[in-house]
Formats: C-alpha cells, sequence, structure tokens
C-alpha cells in the first residue's frame, strides 16, 4: 500500500502492507522517512513505523483505527514512540 501522508516537507509518503486478520479487521503497517523541521534543507533524520488495528463499520463506508507509531533516528536506533486513532468515512 502507499499512503500520502498530510503533503508535508518533515515526511516522506509511506509504504506497507494491509492484511487481513478476520472478520471485518485488518492490520497496516507503514514506513516513511522523517525530516528535519529545523534544517533549512530538510536533512533526513530517520524513519518511523506505524501499525494500525482497523475495523471496518457495518455498512463498509466507514473505519476506525488505532496505531502505534515508533520512531527511529537515521542510524535505525529507536527514539520513541506515540499512539493514536482515527476515523474515516467514505467519500461519495
Amino acid at each position: 500500500m502507499l499512503e500520502t501522508g498530510n503533503g508535508s516537507v518533515f515526511r516522506s509518503p509511506g509504504h506497507g502492507t494491509w492484511q487481513h486478520v478476520g472478520g471485518r479487521d485488518f492490520t497496516a503497517t507503514l514506513i516513511f522517512f522523517r525530516f528535519d523541521p529545523n534544517s533549512t534543507t530538510h536533512a533526513f533524520i530517520g524513519t518511523a513505523q506505524a501499525i494500525k488495528t482497523i475495523a471496518v463499520g457495518d455498512d463498509d463506508n466507514e473505519f476506525t483505527a488505532s496505531a502505534s507509531v515508533e520512531f527511529f533516528d537515521a542510524l535505525g536506533n529507536f527514539t520513541g514512540k506515540v499512539c493514536t486513532s482515527e476515523t474515516a468515512q467514505r467519500l461519495e
């Protein structure tokens, strides 16, 4: 899968996979590059990996998800983690 993120110059689009785990539940894992917001050249500072659990609504028009995002420096060392949640609804 590919995702475009939020259009920020401080991170790249993400790439990864979706996997069906049963019923209306899925997992997705994606990786993206991070760039220094304090640098005029937006130097590469590392990567991030997001692991999402996704539940599709009964009407197939929405989903909810939670994610754990781990951050790594340019040498691949773990530097931190955040948890997020999201909701989505189909556009018509």
